[in-house]
């Protein structure tokens, strides 16, 4: 069973860092850098979580999550996880990802 994730993130950095992480253990990645790339995606298309900036550059991620649970497919246990710019500033190490893996 595949696992299948839509990251919505303005900061490359965190992109990148997020789909090598999710990759490295098994995850799908749809990587989109705006909320309006995202919204624009396959309204048939199915994701298990969905990975969010909150602080999108075109558009806030309450407005995208709402605007995208109306257009797609959307089950009633979809998880969100909300992230912040300050990602940036915390350096990424073993023991996070250690956390991330054992928890998925």
């Amino acid at each position: 069973m595949s696992i299948n994730a839509l990251i919505v993130e303005s900061s490359k950095y965190n992109r990148k860092m997020l789909e090598s992480v999710l990759t490295e253990i098994g995850v799908a990645c749809v990587i989109c850098q705006t909320g309006s790339e995202a919204l624009a995606l396959d309204n048939h298309r199915q994701f298990d979580f969905i990975i969010v900036s909150r602080h999108l550059d075109d558009v806030g991620a309450e407005l995208f999550l709402l605007c995208f649970r109306e257009h797609h497919l959307v089950g009633n246990a979809l998880t969100i996880i909300l992230t912040s710019g300050a990602v940036e500033e915390v350096s990424f190490d073993a023991k996070w990802h250690a956390l991330v893996v054992k928890n998925l």
